[in-house]
């Protein structure tokens, strides 16, 4: 089964968050931003992406990280958590395709429901597809 990468810039939130699905025996890494994460999927199998919206980086790259790397055509879901939730963020959050979408503070047997049922039907698209997609990691 593929990996679960968790970008969250509050280390309380990775590490617990991990921890917990780790108990689950969900293989898990973790990236406190977007260019950390970028590396972690051009070097892993990363099936789900548990994603939060409100990062040290503009929301509009958060937006666009979630639509480059999840989806059906790279076999990859998102899972976005937020502390702060907008009306307009639910509505972009579903139009990038995300799997689904918390408000923190989120259960953690919910996140793991989630995480399990996303990482199945990622893994499903990527067989169909014949691969995962990967990040293309640029020189800076």
């Amino acid at each position: 089964m593929s990996q679960v990468l968790i970008v969250d810039d509050e280390a309380t939130i990775r590490n617990q968050f991990r921890d917990f699905l780790a108990k689950w025996n969900v293989e898990v890494l973790v990236a406190s931003g977007l260019q950390e994460a970028e590396q972690m999927i051009a070097g892993h199998d990363v099936g789900v992406i548990v994603q939060d919206l409100i990062l040290d980086a503009p929301i509009t790259q958060v937006y666009e990280f979630i639509g480059k790397h999840c989806g059906p055509d790279v076999g990859r879901e998102a899972i976005v958590i937020t502390g702060h939730l907008d009306k307009a963020d639910f509505r972009r959050v579903a139009d990038t395709g995300a799997y689904c979408f918390f408000e923190k503070n989120v259960s953690l047997d919910e996140l793991l429901i989630a995480t399990w049922a996303a990482q199945e039907r990622a893994d499903r698209m990527a067989r169909v597809n014949g691969r995962r997609g990967r990040a293309a990691l640029s020189a800076c």
